[in-house]
């Protein structure tokens, strides 16, 4: 797994001038569609990413999980088949209507649904022994601030020594792939998502903040300035995605 390295200058890059209520209406609007307009749009991509995301982080992580963001569950089940002793993992979402979709399995991890925000979460401090997200960050970023403020409230429930795992979207560093990447962008999603969910605006907005999301060397900084350490990060599919993993010390 790549170290992190010196990032490029940060600036801000903020898609749509969005608040977190607005970002919440999107998904009250698209949970039926979502997940699979999410393996069309990746051609079943997501499920390997979140796959080898889930392995990276579960591995030798204590018993008591969180999943933030968890929306219809997908990450959570995923890090459920990873788990080797009894777990209990507790999922978290602001949107009600993604939660209800979620189906919990059956195995050595015991699933917990619980309504919230990632930005003032209902745990006491060094609660949890491992913190996950996968496809929301961007969400999070409503400003620079924010996405910060987020990182800092992540590991306030962390136990000392405890990881926390980031999944999402990067930027590719070769320019021809970036440009590629960003032209299937701008070409598919908010087409597809328009189409199957019969809803626009919010494939819009995911279309933008896919192309103006961080590096993962930016990302590395802003996890480092909200107090994370031993930030290091895998990307995969010639960087479209970057699992970033950190530790509180």
């Amino acid at each position: 797994m790549p170290s992190v390295g010196r990032a490029p200058e940060l600036f801000e890059r903020i898609p749509f001038s969005v608040s977190r209520e607005t970002i919440r209406g999107f998904f009250n609007d698209i949970p039926a569609t979502y997940d699979w307009i999410n393996i069309l749009m990746t051609g079943g991509l997501d499920r390997y990413w979140r796959k080898k995301a889930a392995r990276l982080a579960a591995r030798n992580a204590g018993r008591l999980w969180l999943d933030i963001c968890a929306g219809t569950g997908r990450m959570s089940v995923s890090l459920s088949r990873e788990a080797k002793a009894p777990t209990i993992l507790v999922a978290l979402d602001f949107c009600s209507p993604m939660l209800r979709l979620f189906e919990a399995p059956s195995g050595n991890c015991s699933i917990h649904r619980c309504l919230g925000d990632v930005g003032f979460m209902p745990f006491p401090d060094d609660c949890f022994d491992l913190v996950t997200v996968s496809f929301a960050t961007r969400n999070l970023h409503t400003s620079r601030e924010n996405l910060v403020r987020c990182f800092n409230e992540i590991r306030r429930v962390l136990k000392p020594g405890g990881r926390f795992m980031n999944l999402e979207t990067s930027q590719p560093s070769p320019l021809l792939i970036r440009r590629f990447f960003h032209w299937f962008i701008r070409a598919s999603v908010h087409l597809i998502g328009s189409i199957v969910s019969g809803s626009s605006f919010p494939y819009q907005y995911l279309a933008s903040s896919i192309q103006t999301f961080y590096t993962p060397e930016m990302l590395s900084e802003l996890l480092g300035e909200a107090g994370f350490q031993d930030v290091t990060f895998l990307p995969m599919t010639f960087g479209v995605v970057a699992a970033h993993l950190s530790w509180k010390r």
